[in-house]
């Protein structure tokens, strides 16, 4: 006989080998050699005529015998005698555990959260709920059917975006001028309309110039690198007195940006002096400075 793939409502139930047109035993199928295709170790299931399955075991075949009428014997043995218009079908999956863990590789990749960093998120087999778990920043984001997106309300803090430090020796500026602090800039990935905090403690010294007016000044730009002209944060004056040659005093600075870019941008530290026309000069003193930027979270 043509053989068929059947449905029903147990879809699927696979391609129909057998059809019963006598009584059996639990062990053996009866039918007319044309209705009936199971070979030697074949692996089918019972059904009635409705396509309901008779239980859920599957059988296997071990021994075809006949001409004009074949008879089926198979392993293990059924609940109940087969009757005539049974049928047996090949089932598509034979055993569901087998085939569920041949496939779990693919499951799990599909369903899981793909490990990467910040700078290797995936750029293929993307789709809209996607996962992945950022080890440099730990970060969860997921895709939203056309980019990345951090996975947290606007509201919450994501952390520390980026930290450095410094003994480096700085600038020295006199009155009206201003210079990048040495080695004090931190690059990192924004989001726009999120809020960063950015806080500084850098050591000055006026030698034994006594009092002099100084400041630090916070400053950021989009790509890799940020200069003098680059937006403007906020400014944190300070007032010098060095009474005591070698005195080292601290100057502190704490600002707020929001970013208005999606991408990279760098925050650097720059010092200077207003313009007060005296004549000293103030240096950045070659002790441990940093810089700290962190996500504070969204308007």
């Amino acid at each position: 006989m043509a053989t068929t793939t059947r449905t029903s409502q147990y879809l699927p139930i696979g391609t129909l080998k057998a059809t019963a047109n006598a009584a059996g035993t639990t062990t053996t199928l009866v039918g007319a050699a044309a209705s009936v295709t199971l070979q030697i170790g074949e692996k089918f299931r019972l059904f009635t005529s409705a396509d309901v399955p008779k239980e859920n075991t599957t059988f296997t075949v071990t021994n075809r015998t006949g001409a004009g009428t074949i008879t089926i014997t198979f392993t293990p043995a059924a609940s109940v005698a087969t009757a005539s218009t049974n049928s047996g079908y090949v089932p598509e999956v034979v055993d569901v555990n087998t085939a569920l863990n041949n496939q779990m590789d693919y499951f799990d990749k599909a369903a899981r959260a793909v490990v990467c960093t910040s700078s290797t998120r995936p750029s293929t087999d993307l789709f809209s709920g996607k996962l992945a778990y950022e080890t440099d920043t730990s970060r969860l984001i997921g895709y939203n059917g056309s980019s990345w997106q951090i996975l947290q309300g606007k509201y919450f803090s994501r952390g520390v975006m980026d930290f450095t430090s410094t003994t480096a020796l700085g600038p020295t500026v006199g009155s009206g001028a201003e210079s990048a602090i040495t080695n004090l800039t931190c690059t990192f990935n924004a989001t726009a309309g999120r809020k960063y905090l950015i806080s500084s403690s850098v050591p000055i010294d006026a030698a034994a110039l006594n009092e002099a007016e100084c400041y630090l000044q916070a400053r950021w730009a989009s790509g890799a690198s940020v200069s003098v002209s680059s937006t403007a944060v906020g400014r944190q004056a300070a007032d010098y007195s060095d009474n005591n040659t070698g005195c080292v005093m601290r100057a502190e600075y704490a600002g707020v940006f929001t970013s208005n870019i999606t991408g990279q941008v760098t925050v650097g530290m720059f010092f200077g002096r207003p313009a007060v026309g005296d004549g000293k000069s103030i240096t950045v003193f070659n002790e441990y400075q940093h810089l700290f930027v962190e996500d504070v979270g969204a308007e």
